[in-house]
């Protein structure tokens, strides 16, 4: 049998070149862009504020008046901090609420800096709430990783 001897135009250790594939590009090329956290952050508080925004407007509710009117610790603003931890959340002749410490602190600081008007009490709420769907988001884009971030946006 003849040698097979490499053609003249090819270099001798020609062969077959196997190409490496960078895996950083590959996982890039199939990566989706997701938006800047911030930027989804506002989409939830702009949608808040479409579904609540006219809550600013109306007065207080329900216990509020009990809580914010009748309360010593709360009309102390900041200083009645202290006093807010150890007692209960409202105490009158017809009720006796249990310890809620929280709610009160955020009505002192409210009084503390607003006074007795509860159109920032109604944007704080909002507030909170986008907070709160926004860590929702963040939750389920941790557990769900592949999942598309505008699925947030759409009913099931």
């Amino acid at each position: 049998m003849a040698k097979h001897s490499p053609k003249k135009h090819e270099p001798k250790q020609a062969q077959k070149q196997v190409t490496k594939v960078d895996k950083t590009a590959v996982t890039v090329s199939h990566q989706r862009t997701e938006p800047v956290k911030i930027f989804v952050f506002l989409i939830f508080f702009a949608l808040s504020m479409v579904l609540y925004g006219s809550t600013i407007y109306n007065g207080y509710s329900m216990d509020d008046e009990l809580v914010t009117l009748d309360n010593k610790n709360v009309e102390l603003g900041l200083t009645g901090i202290p006093k807010i931890f150890s007692s209960r959340y409202s105490v009158n002749e017809k009720q006796n609420y249990e310890y809620r410490p929280i709610a009160l602190v955020t009505f002192a600081i409210e009084y503390e800096y607003f006074g007795r008007n509860p159109a920032p009490s109604h944007f704080f709420n909002i507030l909170i709430y986008a907070i709160t769907c926004f860590l929702i988001y963040l939750s389920v884009k941790k557990i769900f990783p592949d999942l598309h971030w505008a699925h947030a946006f759409l009913r099931p």
